[in-house]
């Protein structure tokens, strides 16, 4: 059985904490004697258009178009009639796996280390390119998105081998 005791100085308890969004904003919450006040913060909320975030991905064109491939495959997967989820699964891995490369890449610290992840993307890149034309040749995208994804992944390729040449 728990009980209550009236609130004195010896068993107060107080706590300042980061709650997390409500509603879209942060809040922060204090905690006296188990109750939550929640309060709204100041600070203005990060988002992608004015983010305060220093990775070094964010500086690459190479991701910027790595991201832009990822985000075509996404929009033409959902074109792939059903019954094609490993082709899918396929080029969605690629694609992303490209991005997130880069972006890890970009942020390792030694320079082994960025070029094996650039080397890395760049295949996954190649990957995407040969999963596209599939993608063509089954008749699920139009020759129209298969020269835009191609032109996407080409870029991406063209970019990584100038850093991975840039790292070595």
């Amino acid at each position: 059985l728990a009980h209550a005791h009236a609130p004195d100085h010896a068993h107060t308890h107080h706590h300042e904490a980061a709650c997390g969004g409500v509603g879209g904003a942060i809040v922060s919450c204090s905690l006296f004697e188990g109750q939550a006040e929640v309060r709204p913060s100041n600070k203005e909320q990060p988002t992608m258009a004015n983010h305060m975030f220093h990775f070094t991905h964010y500086k690459l064109d190479a991701y910027r178009v790595a991201r832009e491939l990822a985000d075509l495959v996404m929009v033409l997967s959902k074109q792939v009639p059903r019954g094609h989820h490993k082709l899918v699964d396929q080029i969605v891995r690629s694609a992303t796996g490209a991005e997130a490369l880069i972006a890890e890449g970009a942020n390792r610290y030694t320079a082994k280390q960025k070029r094996q992840r650039f080397v890395e993307a760049r295949g996954e890149a190649g990957e995407t390119a040969a999963h596209l034309e599939r993608l063509r040749r089954l008749g699920f995208i139009s020759e129209e998105q298969l020269m835009q994804g191609l032109s996407l992944a080409d870029r991406v390729c063209a970019m990584l081998t100038g850093l991975i040449k840039r790292h070595s």
